[in-house]
């Protein structure tokens, strides 16, 4: 009897279809860890590998935290710090840097110090304890079952402050614009109003309430005076979050002119204190 020999055929889009949900699985793996919750749903709907690439070259740029070079700081020491965790937490069924201790060692870094007990007859787990010391620090972990699984121990409210405010550096940066400034007079209110939009400033967050934080410094004088006089003063101005959020607000600053009458050479300049930038400009008015 001849033999009859059946091939089975496989769509190529079906192989390629696997493949990109493969892909698309493993990146999601090596970001999900610092993904915010946009970026999620903006993952779940990528359909080809051409948005799956475009998706991951926004996801880093959007976290570089200087766009002027070819360097991405951030992401260089995320892919380092992975690539350490596949080297020290090897754990059946979890990626190394989605362990416990893998998620702590990619937010916090290498601990400064850390000591291992393993079950003997003093003790009925395996542990670890970890501390940063420069963040008055400790962290524990126990395998509970010898299975090679740690788990985090009871972290603690300060452990969650630190490793959240920690995770901020991975996550997207507000690349602020340049700070700018408007000068206006009111010649029959005898003042001069300095506006500065919100969005030049970066905000200091204390007991709940925003502050922007910044050097405000006035000059003024005569074309042909040789010496103009200075003001300088340190400001905080708290501000809502409402008006962070809106983008369209701006601080104002009042100065009475009323002594000055005549042609004068103004310099007004704006410093923050947080970001370090800084925006002056100079005017030739007749007040």
């Amino acid at each position: 009897m001849r033999k009859i020999l059946i091939l089975l055929i496989i769509p190529l889009f079906l192989l390629s279809s696997d493949n990109f949900k493969k892909e698309k699985q493993e990146v999601f793996d090596q970001l999900q860890l610092i993904m915010t919750d946009q970026e999620k749903k903006e993952f779940k709907s990528i359909k080809t590998e051409e948005e799956l690439k475009k998706f991951v070259e926004e996801f880093w740029k959007r976290r570089d935290p200087d766009p002027s070079d070819d360097k991405n700081e951030v992401k260089e020491l995320y892919y380092k710090r992975m690539k350490e965790t596949m080297r020290l937490f090897r754990e059946p069924g979890r990626k190394p840097w989605l362990t416990d201790r893998g998620k702590v060692y990619m937010i916090l870094g290498k601990p400064i110090s850390w000591r291992r007990d393993f079950m003997n007859k003093n003790t009925t787990v395996n542990s670890e304890l970890w501390s940063y010391d420069d963040m008055n620090l400790w962290v524990s972990f126990e395998d509970k079952h010898g299975m090679g699984r740690y788990e985090l121990v009871d972290p603690s409210p300060k452990f969650i402050e630190i490793y959240e405010h920690e995770r901020k550096f991975f996550l997207p940066r507000v690349h602020k614009l340049p700070m700018k400034l408007s000068v206006e007079i009111d010649r029959k209110a005898k003042k001069l109003f300095v506006h500065v939009p919100l969005n030049s400033f970066a905000f200091t967050k204390k007991d709940g309430k925003y502050y922007a934080n910044f050097l405000f410094r006035f000059s003024y004088g005569h074309p042909d005076e040789p010496q103009p006089k200075t003001f300088t003063q340190k400001m905080s101005v708290p501000v809502s979050e409402k008006d962070i959020k809106a983008g369209d607000k701006e601080i104002t600053i009042p100065l009475s002119i009323a002594p000055l009458k005549g042609v004068y050479i103004i310099m007004v300049e704006v410093e923050d204190l947080v970001s370090g930038n800084k925006v002056s400009k100079t005017y030739k008015m007749r007040i």
